[in-house]
C-alpha cells in the first residue's frame, strides 16, 4: 500500500463492509452485545 493508487485496490472489499456494517448493524437495534453477536453470525 505504498504506492500512488494503491486505494484502488480496496474498493471492492471497503464497499462490501460499508454495506454489511449498514445492513446488519446501523438499521438495527439491539438490546445487548450478545443479541448483536447472535443475529450477525
Amino acid at each position: 500500500m505504498d504506492e500512488k493508487d494503491c486505494w484502488v485496490d480496496n474498493v471492492m472489499i471497503e464497499r462490501f463492509w460499508w454495506s454489511w456494517k449498514y445492513e446488519a448493524v446501523y438499521l438495527k437495534a439491539y438490546e445487548t452485545p450478545q443479541e448483536a453477536k447472535l443475529e450477525i453470525r
